[in-house]
């Protein structure tokens, strides 16, 4: 993860975790002093105060101490202070760092960015008349195998795995590759401009068992989602989803949402984030509103779904490590963490 200085020249910083950052060659007004070492993030991490920072200096020249402070109105922002020797004051702010924290999968917004704000529309030309025409001799002419495999489309609802109550509609474009195992393009709706937020993997609680625990708990249960009407099958009589439905609530899947459009982001910013399924549990319920305007859309009822699924087997057994967060409260998010490069020998 990397800092922006707020400044002519670009600064080499980097973060070490979420207590402490590194300030390499960061340039003050006077331009003389470049600034050094490792700021210290103090006790307090509530971001809606501005918790101190303080860093001594590592460099040759007379800045003994760096005093930081975080605030997070926009985005994390390190306003720093130098002092010069032991007896003059505080010269004031002579940098600002701004954090980029789209690399983190958590609901914290990116730095400002054009990428980011009101409405939908993708930033971008519009598509030409060129482009257009090799598309359309490229549906005649490749064979398009995978997508054209794409043979259900289903409209459910997920969660977010380090936050619950963000919820969001999901449409789901499935391609069978065999009886247990079934792969997801994942969109935020089924229009033609719609745009691809993420990847489901679904198996069967057969394939289910043979991972290992650990891999497991990156799953989540489909059998509540379906057997309460959240997850339907646009189009079809429910007569005809029946035998998918039975089918389905025995399996788990693993959904990766790579765009998260519901705070805003018009391109695909920052790192995966783990997904989960709607459960009974208070925290984990759908909000009634979404499922309402999905109702109203595609013109089903969740309601009559669920009393004509109220028969339907529900599986003898959840493996507890699957909607891991039911059992110990915590979620998974990813951040990203440097590593050395490994060598395969000579490049070609």
């Amino acid at each position: 993860m990397t800092c922006n200085a707020h400044s002519s020249k670009p600064v080499c910083s980097d973060v070490l975790d979420e207590s402490s950052v590194v300030f390499n060659n960061l340039k003050s007004k006077s331009k003389k002093h470049p600034m050094h070492g490792i700021a210290h993030v103090s006790e307090s991490t509530d971001y809606e105060r501005t918790p101190s920072l303080t860093a001594w200096n590592t460099g040759k020249d007379d800045i003994s101490l760096i005093s930081i402070q975080k605030s997070f109105k926009e985005a994390p922002r390190y306003s720093c202070y130098h002092k010069k020797g032991q007896k003059k004051g505080y010269k004031g702010i002579h940098s600002v760092l701004y954090l980029n924290r789209s690399m983190a999968s958590s609901d914290k917004k990116p730095g400002p960015t054009p990428a980011i704000g009101p409405g939908s529309t993708l930033p971008g030309k519009p598509t030409t008349l060129g482009s257009k025409l090799i598309e359309s001799g490229a549906m005649m002419l490749q064979s398009m195998a995978p997508v054209r495999q794409m043979n259900l489309h289903a409209c459910t609802f997920a969660l977010y795995g380090h936050d619950l109550s963000r919820q969001i509609e999901t449409h789901h474009f499935i391609q069978r590759i065999n009886q247990d195992f079934l792969q997801c393009a994942v969109f935020d709706s089924d229009k033609p401009s719609a745009r691809l937020i993420g990847v489901e993997y679904i198996v069967s609680d057969n394939i289910f068992e043979t991972l290992p625990s650990e891999e497991q708990k990156l799953w989540h249960s489909h059998a509540y989602e379906i057997k309460t009407g959240l997850w339907t099958l646009p189009g079809m009589p429910e007569l005809l989803q029946d035998p998918e439905h039975k089918s389905l609530t025995k399996t788990y899947g693993k959904f990766w949402c790579t765009w998260q459009v519901d705070r805003g982001d018009r391109l695909p910013l920052g790192l995966p984030s783990l997904m989960m399924s709607p459960q009974a549990v208070d925290i984990a319920r759908v909000n009634p509103e979404l499922v309402k305007r999905r109702d109203r859309k595609y013109g089903v009822s969740r309601g009559d779904a669920k009393e004509s699924r109220v028969e339907m087997a529900e599986p003898e057994w959840i493996n507890p490590n699957a909607d891991y967060w039911k059992q110990h409260g915590k979620g998974f998010a990813i951040d990203v963490v440097p590593v050395e490069m490994k060598s395969s020998g000579a490049l070609i």
